[in-house]
């Protein structure tokens, strides 16, 4: 595999992964703004503290994936998967100390259900670029896993 190949393949990974952080950053946006009524009512949550810190992270690795740099990207994209870690956490800790009985688990199930699902989705996607991000760091890998695919995928259609 030429150099060329090889720079054409990391520019197509880094593309991708750029296009899934754009759909990240919309959810953990969402995710933060459904902390906007309860800090209006005066109930401080210290989950968008981590949200927030995510979110920035994520803007970090999303200009180094701009400038082609899959290295930096990836370093600030896992300090966005640990902040994001940690919100989870802090929110099952928070759960299981304000849980005194049966119905309290159905009641704060379905009051964090939301906030939890965006959550839990936005950490999908923070693996999903951090997978585009590691194919892009390692093209030989990824071209070999390709070729693989395909020639498995040959096989098949032959076959039938």
């Amino acid at each position: 595999m030429n150099d060329d190949e090889k720079n054409f393949i990391r520019k197509v990974n880094i593309d991708k992964a750029r296009n899934v952080s754009k759909i990240a950053m919309v959810l953990i946006i969402i995710s933060i703004l459904t902390y906007v009524i309860p800090l209006l009512m005066g109930e401080f949550d210290f989950g968008v503290v981590f949200e927030i810190i995510s979110l920035i992270f994520l803007l970090i690795s999303n200009s180094f994936m701009g400038k082609y740099n899959e290295t930096r990207a990836k370093r600030y994209l896992i300090c966005s998967m640990v902040a994001i870690g940690w919100i989870l956490i802090y929110d099952l800790i928070s759960l299981l100390t304000s849980i005194a009985s049966g119905v309290d688990i159905f009641i704060a199930g379905y009051a964090y259900g939301g906030g939890e699902f965006l959550t839990i989705a936005y950490l999908i996607l923070l693996f999903k670029i951090n997978n585009d991000l590691a194919n892009a760091d390692n093209p030989t890998k990824y071209k070999e896993k390709m070729d693989w695919f395909y020639e498995g995928y040959d096989e098949n259609k032959e076959n039938k």
